[in-house]
């Protein structure tokens, strides 16, 4: 979708939603610019109508009342202070597969903190980041852009987490400023042994198209099938962490059907692919994550395709919030976890502060991250749980010398995660 250019960002992404483009030569890869992806970090009221071919992903929970002003979650990106050391990672020479499993996070990019250090694959950090993509996806969009006549909106060149794009005049951290290094860090902390693959492909406002969805799916699918052809399993990816996805339109087959295919293409290599089930409270089948499943039921249509609900923090029940359906597979916590986000602050304030004796009295100031940590809910957060218990498990699985033994490598320990989540009163 071509950028329209008004003073709201949000309206921007959203005002050409009936324009479709190739994406531009050179990839061979091609996907529609017709929709809207929103990473939705809130539920939220339902205050406007929203244009009918908008897609959006719903990955976290904007604290919210439902009926009778019951709360629905616990957690809008609330800084909190947390007094635990950092997970502690093994030496590679200690993991069984001989290399680090990589877990790919297509979110908002990563952002500044301790526990999650960013560099070059061959020194070792905790999370990886890919220049070449991020350009390669800007150049995209403003190719994209400059051929529909219209005036580029923000980059996505760069691979880091920004803070306030959508009105920075006022200096407020957007929506979803945060996401994608607060979804990094529950990876992290379910499996400290992992490479975290960081690719920007949401803005800060949740708001990404298809067609950028479809480019980041088939470049993983380009990095894992070289590594196979050329030997060098220290490029592999083992599991996508998907906090994203839309509700298909009756008149719209093709979106789905082209989502469906990018996550099989990557499935067929042994890649598990993990995706998030919304936060609509609704069985609508919310797109990639309900490809789990076939349409008409008869079987698991992707068994590498994992579609997660959200589970209230205890794992007892299912969070008020959640989507769920015959296509959702698999289920853990996502209401009121806590994770890592940016060293951010903003230039919101408590909603109380008075100078008191030369110190300053304040209310808590949600534009605060300098604690590095956030308390926030939605389905896009349970799903690098099971992400993250994903790539433990394969952690000391070692690579097969077939490279089709692959899918069965990724199934086996999927098995062992169903084994452990059973053993936590998580399946359902």
């Amino acid at each position: 979708m071509g950028a329209a250019g008004p003073p709201a960002p949000q309206a921007r992404r959203r005002g050409h939603q009936g324009d479709r483009a190739r994406t531009p030569g050179g990839s061979g890869f091609g996907g529609t610019a017709r929709h809207a992806v929103r990473a939705r970090a809130a539920l939220r009221p339902r205050t406007t109508v929203r244009p009918r071919a908008a897609l959006r992903a719903r990955p976290a929970v904007r604290a919210r009342a439902g009926p009778a002003g019951l709360p629905l979650a616990t957690g809008n990106r609330n800084p909190v202070r947390l007094f635990v050391p950092q997970p502690r990672r093994r030496d590679v020479a200690d993991i069984g597969a001989g290399r680090r499993p990589v877990v790919a996070v297509l979110d908002t990019g990563i952002g500044e903190h301790p526990w999650l250090p960013v560099g070059d694959p061959a020194d070792d950090p905790v999370v990886e980041i890919a220049p070449d993509f991020q350009q390669l996806l800007a150049d995209s969009e403003a190719a994209l852009a400059a051929a529909s006549g219209h005036q580029p909106g923000p980059s996505l060149a760069s691979p880091n987490d920004q803070r306030d794009v959508v009105q920075p005049l006022l200096g407020l951290t957007d929506s979803h400023s945060g996401h994608g290094t607060f979804v990094t860090g529950l990876v992290h902390q379910n499996c400290p042994d992992a490479r975290i693959l960081s690719l920007r492909v949401l803005h800060t406002d949740g708001v990404t198209t298809d067609r950028i969805v479809l480019l980041a799916l088939e470049w993983l699918r380009l990095r894992v099938q070289a590594a196979l052809d050329n030997g060098t399993p220290e490029d592999l990816v083992d599991v996508v962490s998907l906090s994203l996805g839309f509700y298909p339109e009756a008149d719209d087959t093709q979106t789905g059907f082209l989502l469906a295919e990018a996550v099989r293409k990557l499935t067929d290599l042994g890649v598990t692919v993990v995706a998030a089930a919304g936060n609509d409270a609704t069985a609508r089948p919310f797109v990639p994550a309900a490809h789990a499943l076939n349409a008409d039921g008869s079987n698991n249509g992707n068994k590498l395709l994992v579609a997660v609900g959200a589970l209230n923090a205890s794992g007892k029940t299912v969070a008020a919030f959640s989507n769920e359906g015959d296509w959702v597979t698999r289920w853990a916590p996502g209401n009121a976890l806590v994770s890592t986000v940016p060293l951010w602050q903003g230039s919101g304030q408590g909603v109380l502060e008075l100078e008191n004796g030369g110190y300053t009295r304040s209310g808590p100031d949600g534009d605060d991250l300098t604690t590095g940590f956030a308390v926030w809910a939605g389905t896009s957060f349970a799903t690098p749980v099971i992400a993250g218990l994903l790539a433990e498990r394969l952690a000391d699985r070692p690579d097969p010398t077939d490279p089709t033994d692959r899918p069965q490598r990724a199934a086996d320990a999927l098995a062992e995660v169903d084994a452990h989540l059973t053993t936590l009163g998580w399946k359902r």
